[in-house]
C-alpha cells in the first residue's frame, strides 16, 4: 500500500492483463516471495507435534487439522503462506519507512531529539535493552513516535476495502462491491482535529500533566476490516 506501483495495481487491477509495465516485476517478485515462504514454512514446521504449537505456523496447522472435514473452512496451506507473508511484508516496509522518517525528524529537530534521548537515558539507561513495560514511563518518546506516524502518512490512502452489502452513509447509497478508499492523509492534516497540523509538534499527544494521550483521529494504519 505504501508503494506507488502496488497502489496503481490495486486501483486498476485490469492492468494485470497488459504484457508490459512495472506490474510484471511485481508479479515476478510475488512469485519469488511465495516460493520463499513455502520453503520457510516447510522448514519451521519440521518435527512439529500436533496440539503443542511452538509458533504461529504450528498453531495454524493445528487449526487446519481440526477443520479438515469442514467444507467451509478457509484454513489451507495456501492461506497459511499468504498469512505469513502478510506478517512479514506488513511488518517490514512500514517499519522501515517509519524509521527513516523518524531519523529525518530527529535530524531536523535536535531539541526534540535531545528530549527523547534524555527520557530514554532516564528510564532505560545506557546498558540494557528496552522492555515493553517501560513504554508507559516514556510519554514524550511515545508522543514523538505518534507524531512521526501522523506526519509521515506511510500509507496515505490505506488498504483498499469493498462494501460487503448495499449500504447508506450520510445519505449516499453505496452498492455492494464498491471499492472504498480511505484518505488517511486528509484526516491527519484536518484542522478540525489537529491545531496547526502542518507543524511537527509531539506535544499534541500529551495532556497538561505531560502524560501521553492518544487521539481518535490518529489512524495511520487505516480503518475497517
Amino acid at each position: 500500500a505504501a508503494s506507488a506501483s502496488v497502489f496503481l495495481y490495486n486501483a486498476f487491477p485490469w492492468i494485470g492483463i497488459l504484457p508490459f509495465g512495472k506490474h510484471q516485476q511485481l508479479f515476478k517478485n510475488a512469485a519469488e516471495v511465495y516460493d520463499f515462504l513455502h520453503e520457510l514454512i516447510e522448514r519451521v514446521s519440521e518435527n512439529r507435534k500436533p496440539q503443542s504449537p511452538r509458533h504461529f505456523v504450528d498453531a495454524y496447522l493445528d487449526e487446519m487439522d481440526c477443520n479438515e472435514n469442514d467444507p467451509e473452512s478457509t484454513y489451507s496451506r495456501e492461506n497459511l503462506i499468504f498469512s505469513v507473508g502478510e506478517l512479514i511484508i506488513a511488518g517490514t516496509e512500514t517499519t522501515t519507512n517509519v524509521l527513516r522518517w523518524a531519523l529525518l525528524f530527529m535530524a531536523l529537530y535536535p531539541n526534540i531529539q535531545g528530549q527523547v534521548q534524555k527520557e530514554i537515558d532516564l528510564v532505560i539507561g545506557p546498558n540494557k535493552m528496552p522492555a515493553l513495560e517501560e513504554k508507559c514511563k516514556m510519554p514524550y518518546t511515545e508522543a514523538v513516535l505518534h507524531e512521526v506516524l501522523r506526519f509521515c502518512n506511510i500509507v496515505p490512502l490505506g488498504i483498499f476495502h469493498a462494501t460487503s452489502k448495499d449500504t447508506v452513509v450520510r445519505g449516499y447509497s453505496i452498492p455492494e462491491g464498491t471499492t472504498v478508499i480511505t484518505n488517511l492523509y486528509s484526516v491527519h492534516f484536518d484542522e478540525k482535529y489537529w491545531s496547526n497540523p502542518e507543524v511537527f509538534f509531539p506535544e499534541r499527544f500529551l495532556d497538561s500533566s505531560g502524560q501521553f494521550v492518544k487521539k481518535d483521529a490518529f489512524i495511520p494504519f487505516s480503518l475497517g476490516k
